[in-house]
């Protein structure tokens, strides 16, 4: 396993007995090291070298040399000394192909990813190499302020990096680190380079001064490879900042400067995840289904007795789609376990096994590890797994249904399916499209007892409805909502006018009782000839045809309040049918003929023009009656 190092177009591979100290192995995995282009920092001190003053640094050349003075409040001038002794400044600067600019944060954006305070620049192109002398002049805000410089060289040959052990930025207490800097001309190690370094806590106070070689040494595996290395072994947990400063000279024998480093936390030790996991499925409500899948993690390692530990963890079906959880563990006694939910399981399409494709372990805001591909869970399948109570399923049949034997559909009857985990009554809505998704019918139940399990619902549709829209099918069953009537929390099933349940055959209107007609004299005169073919009791009979031909002779003197009389007596003659279903008259039955009465009342609504007519509805609402079937 090797260490790459990218830079600008060339790699260098360094293997792992480059990196390991004694029996630690400094690096655990193949890593790749940016080397960028040499920046060096300084810090002018006006304390201790008031204005006017001078800072001076050697540049090996490039394509363009930035120099960048954090200025801050102090308003400064500044002047730019080449190593032939030429002084630039702003107003001859474009004649050396320089430039000079002064620039102020406006936005708190700038101020986080550009400067968080003015500053000024310049560039140079081509710099010629040799000493260089930056002039600061002017008026400084405060005597005892630092006033940072930062100097980058683009475009040489020369390239550095820095890299702490396996590049990780935490550490063990008492557990030593390699801190190493990378030091190249295009591939070729630089040799000789004097680098030291400090590491500095969260006050920038030095705790520890440091030493780099690149001879074999005191941390160093190999000498003369270009990685300039010293071990480290933290005394105190936190958080430090190790700055680096490099000075060497060139093959060409330029010399130069360079700034590295970067940031390391050091922790008290804490367990760390084995690999090893266990996995079980719980049915917490006793259904027989599973709730969730619970994962548990064998570590080692001491144990924290404060905060929170939290394992995340992402699953993968053999399709290829994945899932995740997340488990939080206070108690220091308690195991590591994360419990996936079975409804997340189900999202992936397919029955298990499934791979445990990765697990990161943190304790509070501190990530412990993560690890990859442990392993495959038992073979849960989907159908093991909790649903919602109330499962609907398509539309699986239909059919037309004569019920005065006039050769004509009064009923069309839809089939499907419903299944419940808990036994009790539910409430059934649906309704009738035509292909545009125009209402024809709808259809309401109010108590309809199911046992747990699947059961066939046949929900019947007026055929009278049908063929008074004129349109032909197949029509759409919609909007079909299963509800419990006995348990607010029991979940609701609800295919909208988005989720049809279904498509029924190919009917036509022609097949339909009423198909075409909405002349109410025409349907009237149907009725009564229902009601004469239905083999009923004579009081009974006598009773209903009473009440339609008062209600022709009402319409027949065609005066003003006719069709409100009409109304009324329709409206007596439902209420009666609907008294004796199931009683004098079978189900289908009572059903057309009430579908019949309803389909009259609804005709004479719509050609009222005062608003006060619009509670006559109520009597053709189709929800007045019960239409299932067994």
């Amino acid at each position: 396993m090797n260490l790459k190092i990218v830079s600008n177009g060339f790699q260098l591979i360094l293997g792992l007995a480059a990196l390991a100290t004694g029996s630690q192995v400094w690096a655990e995995r193949s890593s790749t090291v940016m080397l960028k282009p040499i920046s060096a920092s300084y810090q002018v001190d006006l304390s201790t070298q008031p204005l006017p003053t001078s800072l001076m640094f050697p540049v090996i050349g490039g394509s363009q040399l930035t120099i960048t003075v954090l200025s801050g409040e102090n308003d400064l001038t500044l002047k730019l000394q080449l190593p032939d002794g030429t002084l630039v400044e702003q107003q001859n600067a474009a004649s050396y192909g320089g430039h000079f600019e002064a620039y102020s944060p406006q936005t708190p954006f700038e101020k986080v990813y550009v400067s968080p305070v003015d500053m000024q620049l310049i560039t140079l192109s081509n710099p010629p190499a040799g000493l260089y002398e930056l002039h600061i002049d002017g008026m400084a805000a405060t005597a005892s302020e630092e006033i940072p410089v930062i100097v980058k060289t683009v475009g040489s040959h020369l390239r550095t990096g820095f890299i702490m052990g396996s590049s990780r930025v935490e550490v063990l207490l008492g557990q030593p680190i390699t801190f190493s800097v990378f030091l190249f001309e295009q591939s070729t190690p630089i040799a000789g380079a004097v680098v030291r370094g400090k590491v500095l806590n969260t006050d920038r106070v030095e705790v520890a001064s440091l030493v780099f070689s690149d001879n074999g040494q005191r941390g160093d595996r190999q000498a003369g490879d270009g990685l300039y290395s010293v071990l480290y072994e933290p005394q105190q947990t936190g958080g430090y900042l190790i700055s680096v400063n490099i000075q060497g000279t060139t093959s060409t024998g330029l010399p130069f400067e360079a700034k590295e480093g970067g940031r390391l936390v050091v922790n008290t030790p804490d367990i760390q995840l084995t690999g090893t996991f266990r996995d079980q499925g719980f049915d917490e409500d006793n259904d027989g289904y599973f709730d969730s899948v619970r994962f548990e993690f064998d570590a080692e390692g001491p144990r924290g007795d404060e905060g929170t530990y939290y394992i995340d963890i992402s699953v993968e079906a053999g399709n290829g789609k994945t899932t995740y959880a997340i488990g939080r563990v206070s108690d220091p006694a308690a195991p590591l376990t994360v419990d996936m939910p079975a409804e997340r399981l189900k999202k992936l399409g397919m029955d298990g096994p499934y791979r445990l494709v990765r697990v990161l372990l943190r304790h509070d805001n501190r990530s412990l590890g993560l690890l990859k591909n442990l392993g495959e869970t038992a073979a849960y399948r989907l159908s093991s797994l909790e649903r919602r109570n109330t499962l609907v399923y398509p539309l699986s049949a239909d059919r037309g249904v004569d019920v005065n034997g006039d050769e004509l559909f009064d009923r069309l009857e839809v089939v499907f399916g419903v299944d419940v985990l808990i036994s009790g009554y539910y409430g059934i809505s649906a309704d009738l499209n035509d292909q545009n998704k125009t209402d024809l019918d709808a259809v309401y139940i109010g108590d309809l007892y199911l046992e747990r399990g699947y059961h066939d619902v046949t929900l019947g549709f007026s055929g009278e409805r049908i063929g008074l829209s004129g349109q032909d099918g197949p029509y759409i069953l919609n909007n079909v909502l299963v509800y419990p009537r006995f348990d607010a929390e029991a979940s609701t099933s609800f295919y909208t006018a988005f989720q049809p349940l279904g498509t029924t055959q190919a009917y036509t209107c022609s097949q339909f009782a009423g198909c075409g007609n909405d002349d109410p004299y025409v349907l009237l005169e149907r009725l009564i000839s229902q009601v004469e073919a239905l083999n009923l009791k004579k009081g009974f009979k006598n009773s209903l045809r009473a009440k339609l031909i008062s209600t022709r002779a009402v319409l027949s003197k065609n005066n003003k309040g006719a069709q409100k009389v009409a109304i009324q007596k329709i409206s007596a003659f439902i209420h009666e049918v609907r008294a004796q279903r199931e009683k004098t008259l079978s189900q289908p039955e009572a059903d057309m003929l009430i579908e019949g009465g309803s389909v009259l009342v609804l005709l004479w609504c719509k050609s009222q023009g005062d608003p006060k007519w619009h509670r006559c509805r109520y009597y053709a609402a189709p929800d007045q009656i019960d239409r299932t079937f067994p």
